[in-house]
């Protein structure tokens, strides 16, 4: 008796679907590798306030960079970007480790910066108004890792005691 050609082969629809399980389980394996090697800083800007010794608070604008991948990353400088792309970078920051740092997975570093103090030297390079802020750390290996956007209004800092 022949064939039936309207027959499933069972067979071959296993065969196809273990092939294409296999190439998906074998794309994430290779993400995830790649993703594990990759040396990321995550960079972010917030405001703080800070207790004075004696009496009153310390407005700052902190600089917090963190390591979330699985590999050591040295954080060498950090620098906020201006809108017109200019950079104040801090050569000896106020920071809680210092610079250069290498910072193990799951680590952080902090740097911080007055409020009030940022706000003058903004103001003296030409800027006035509420403007964009960009937090940048430079690693070991030439990296540059970025915040995201900061709005800081200068006219309040100047205004806060």
């Amino acid at each position: 008796m022949a064939a039936d050609n309207t027959s499933i082969d069972w067979t071959q629809i296993i065969t196809t679907v273990l092939a294409v399980y296999g190439a998906l389980l074998a794309s994430y394996t290779f993400w995830v590798t790649l993703r594990d090697k990759k040396r990321t800083l995550k960079v972010e800007l917030h405001y703080a306030l800070a207790p004075l010794p004696i009496e009153g608070v310390e407005e700052l604008i902190t600089i917090r960079v963190s390591n979330p991948c699985f590999q050591n990353v040295t954080a060498s400088s950090v620098a906020l970007e201006l809108p017109d792309k200019r950079q104040i970078v801090y050569p000896d920051p106020r920071s809680d480790k210092p610079l250069p740092h290498e910072l193990t997975p799951g680590t952080n570093l902090t740097v911080l910066n007055n409020s009030q103090e940022l706000a003058k030297s903004l103001l003296e390079a030409g800027f006035t108004g509420t403007i964009s802020l960009i937090g940048s750390c430079s690693d070991a290996v030439g990296g540059n890792h970025k915040s995201k956007p900061f709005e800081f209004n200068i006219n309040d800092a100047l205004n806060r005691k």
